[in-house]
């Protein structure tokens, strides 16, 4: 089994170095490294293979781009400032599930110490209700929860996963890009897995991560695209659209606007043949109840 890292990096020069050794300690293959518009060019490793946009594409092309170049059969989508010490071992339980796992991790900062705080409250029932996920090597207490996604950017996938889902959305901004995997794996029945541990920390709205600024409407404009790619025309058209345009403000006219190029149709297009569950089921299972609490499984 060959694995392949991913890491999309914007001005994450003090990170990257302790991240790229941490995955080749922990078992990866091969690294690749997209140095995404940085402010200053961030220095070649020649541990990598090595990319750099002059011009921020977004951590999602970079990711869709890096799963396209790499030559895994299980591929790991990590930010630039996390760190895992058994890598090897879950992607083998990826491809024994062929799911999405969320590992535990542990996010680092400029000094290449750890920081962050445990996400294990969200096994107990709390945050937004949405997604269902099944809890690796729970504990007794832990349960499934519905979660908006999860925003510890890092996930592993076998090749045959990521082409199942049809990859990430093709978000050109930073922010909100997780939340949109997570939406597409329920929608083609694939399971996402998130281990109990997973440690991670972002900082604050104006400064996303650890020195990339992320305006306020990037976010947006990436919710938006998610919405028009993984529904159908009639539910964007009926639900959807009419949603954001009752806010009557520029920046959702620019994020229509955004979302009606030939690129985003020709997802929306693709994705449509990739889904196995409707939007009626979506609809019928998740916006007419909030604080579902399902029993977990036993395996």
């Amino acid at each position: 089994m060959r694995i392949s890292v991913v890491h999309p990096a914007r001005n994450e020069h003090s990170e990257i170095e302790a991240t790229v050794s941490s995955m080749l300690a922990a078992g990866a293959d091969e690294v690749l490294v997209f140095d995404d518009g940085s402010d200053t060019p961030i220095p070649e490793d020649t541990r990598t293979v090595h990319f750099r946009h002059d011009v921020s594409l977004g951590p999602s092309v970079c990711r869709n781009l890096g799963a396209r170049r790499s030559t895994g059969d299980v591929v790991v989508f990590a930010d630039a400032h996390t760190r895992i010490d058994d890598l090897r071992g879950i992607c083998e339980e990826a491809v024994r599930r062929q799911a999405i796992m969320v590992p535990a991790m542990q996010s680092l900062h400029g000094k290449g110490e750890v920081t962050g705080y445990s996400r294990n409250f969200i096994c107990k029932g709390v945050g937004s209700e949405l997604i269902a996920f099944d809890i690796w090597n729970r504990r007794p207490e832990q349960r499934y929860t519905r979660l908006g996604g999860n925003w510890g950017g890092f996930f592993i996938m076998p090749r045959a996963v990521y082409e199942k889902i049809g990859g990430w959305v093709d978000h050109h901004f930073w922010g909100y890009n997780d939340p949109s995997l997570i939406l597409k794996a329920w929608f083609c029945d694939v399971p996402v897995i998130l281990d109990r541990d997973t440690i991670y920390k972002h900082k604050g709205k104006v400064k996303c991560g650890f020195g990339y600024p992320v305006a306020a409407i990037h976010p947006l404009f990436n919710i938006l695209h998610s919405y028009r790619v993984i529904f159908n025309e009639q539910t964007w058209e009926d639900h959807w659209k009419p949603l954001m345009d009752a806010h009557h403000h520029w920046m959702m006219e620019r994020g229509l606007a955004r979302v009606s190029t030939e690129a985003v149709l020709a997802e929306v297009a693709d994705f449509a043949t990739r889904k196995v569950r409707s939007d009626e089921e979506f609809f019928s299972d998740f916006l007419p109840s909030k604080g579902f609490n399902a029993q977990p499984c036993d395996d």
